[in-house]
């Protein structure tokens, strides 16, 4: 036998191995598989998969099986139509693999809704205590677009230092405004509210003028003063001259 021969045999000998081990594993899977089928206004069971939701909104929580509904159409062997609720929000058209026949009796399930019962909220006893700022720690200056604002370091009252948070002035005036104000004006005067320091520095400003307005007026005299001077050192001068003549 040369060798072309005994590879076809082998190839052979293979094929007829494989037809026998498929129709052994065929007939093993037949022995236990139902051959069921559905028909129309049959009610059913139906799986839910999470692949058949938005992403998202299928959670561990979910049914896993939802129903009884009716078979309102037979597209197939494997494929109905499901009569679903629209809120469901999901294809109607599911596979024989997803329907559990139901064995209940369906007058026995109510069509009324099930209420919805709300439990009251349960109130502490002690309400927790409310934010108070203790203290003022830093402050700085946030540029933007707009120009910029100012964000403040605070700690709150009965609380660590690891709490403390930034915020920003409008807050601080909601929950502390005397203490938003002690701090622009002893920190940030030219931002404080009260108008306090501006004015201030607005009167310094005009006293300075008034004192370098009457050094104007002494310097002004004392020039008058050396010109009388010489005026009447010349008028002495002449009077000399006829004398001395």
């Amino acid at each position: 036998m040369d060798f072309s021969s005994y590879m076809r045999d082998v190839h052979e000998e293979c094929k007829r191995r494989m037809t026998i081990q498929t129709t052994s594993y065929a007939d093993a899977a037949n022995a236990t598989r139902k051959n069921r089928q559905f028909n129309t206004g049959d009610m059913v069971l139906v799986r839910l998969r999470p692949e058949c939701f938005p992403q998202g909104s299928f959670t561990k929580l979910h049914a896993r099986r939802a129903g009884p509904f009716k078979i309102t159409k037979k597209l197939g062997v494997n494929a109905y139509v499901i009569d679903l609720p629209p809120d469901f929000g999901i294809s109607p058209i599911f596979n024989i693999e997803d329907l559990t026949e139901f064995k209940g009796n369906v007058n026995d399930i109510s069509t009324q809704p099930i209420p919805i019962v709300t439990p009251e909220p349960r109130v502490p006893t002690t309400t927790a205590p409310r934010d108070e700022i203790a203290a003022i720690l830093d402050h700085q200056f946030v540029t933007t677009r707009q120009g910029g604002y100012h964000k403040f370091l605070v700690q709150w009252k009965n609380r660590p230092p690891s709490d403390s948070v930034w915020l920003q002035a409008s807050e601080i005036k909601r929950l502390h405004p005397q203490l938003l104000t002690e701090y622009t004006t002893h920190y940030l005067p030219e931002s404080s509210s009260s108008g306090g320091p501006a004015i201030d520095a607005d009167q310094e400003i005009d006293a300075d003028q008034e004192i370098d307005a009457d050094q104007e007026i002494d310097a002004d005299q004392e020039i008058d003063a050396d010109q009388e001077i010489k005026a009447d050192q010349e008028i002495d001068a002449d009077q000399e001259i006829p004398t001395v003549a």
